[in-house]
């Protein structure tokens, strides 16, 4: 469903501004703000789907640069 909600929200804007309009406008915020994140910081979504991880799932807490190490990136990068 979300899908083809994000979907509704793309054709909306050939039109009007999606953030005009208060039905849509939260959800149009959203994605514009996963938009603008992916592309400013690409390994984020990465991150995000990190935590996923079985092995990260495993850990009784959170240990600072499991996710760097298990992706490649700088302490910093999982940082951002």
């Amino acid at each position: 469903m979300q899908g083809a909600t994000l979907r509704l929200l793309y054709f909306l804007a050939a039109f009007v501004d999606p953030t005009s309009m208060p039905s849509v406008a939260d959800a149009a915020r959203r994605l514009e703000a996963s938009r603008r994140i992916a592309y400013e910081e690409p390994f984020t979504h990465a991150v995000l789907r990190a935590l996923e991880l079985e092995a990260y799932r495993n850990l009784p807490r959170h240990v600072d640069g499991f996710i760097a190490e298990h992706l490649g990136l700088t302490l910093a990068q999982e940082w951002n």
